[in-house]
């Protein structure tokens, strides 16, 4: 049994493989056990498979774009930067499936649901304050899924990845319509075909350097 321990980065996809019964397997397997605060689950996952391969090389660009754009360079020096190796996140571009997750408003809610609603929680109504604490919320949350969606998929011999490389302005995102909502993350999921050596001097913190033992 795979555990997050044997998790590794990615640095290519080996698309070849069909995965696609797993990974749906996978996904129900997480949405069945992730927590939600009554149950709202407010962010929404865009799937895309393998059949879209244009959506996968303009989400890929788009987070070129990005990174050029916060580091200040001009094309010639992005092409130039990446001229050896592609960037950390160009397994976009050869994964089986690669996720958008976005926040998802909130138009419609159960019967038990609207019991608990307190008022101004449905997303029409909601002032500034609730809207950030909304969206802290879907942050958080869907955080939750994909750790959960990971673990699930490890269990399956198959691999994934993240990145945060993206503007969440709508603007940006014009090329991929569907997404609509401000976007929180991107997966990408597949069979792992080079994965990235591990950098002995990239250690993370030591556990007693982020927990506090109040007394």
């Amino acid at each position: 049994m795979k555990t997050f321990v044997d998790r590794r980065h990615l640095d290519a996809y080996d698309n070849n493989i069909d995965i696609e019964k797993d990974f749906f397997t996978s996904l129900e397997e997480a949405w069945k056990v992730t927590p939600s605060k009554q149950n709202f689950m407010p962010y929404k996952i865009h799937i895309i498979g393998p059949d879209a391969q244009e959506y996968k090389d303009k989400l890929y660009a788009m987070c070129l774009r990005n990174e050029g754009t916060v580091d200040n360079l001009s094309d010639e020096q992005l092409i130039e930067r990446y001229e050896h190796r592609p960037p950390s996140y160009h397994s976009i571009t050869n994964c089986s499936y690669a996720l958008i997750i976005t926040q998802r408003l909130i138009t419609k809610v159960n019967v038990r649901q609207q019991k608990r609603l307190y008022k101004g929680h449905v997303a029409e109504q909601m002032d500034v304050k609730q809207q950030n604490t909304l969206n802290s919320l879907a942050s958080f949350e869907a955080g939750l899924f994909c750790n959960a969606l990971q673990y699930y998929l490890l269990q399956k011999d198959i691999d994934s990845c993240y990145t945060g490389c993206f503007k969440t302005n709508l603007d940006i995102w014009k090329t991929l319509p569907f997404v609509t909502e401000t976007p929180i993350m991107i997966m990408t999921i597949g069979k792992g075909k080079i994965f990235v050596p591990r950098d002995p001097e990239n250690n993370r913190p030591d556990l007693s350097d982020i927990t506090n033992i109040v007394k």
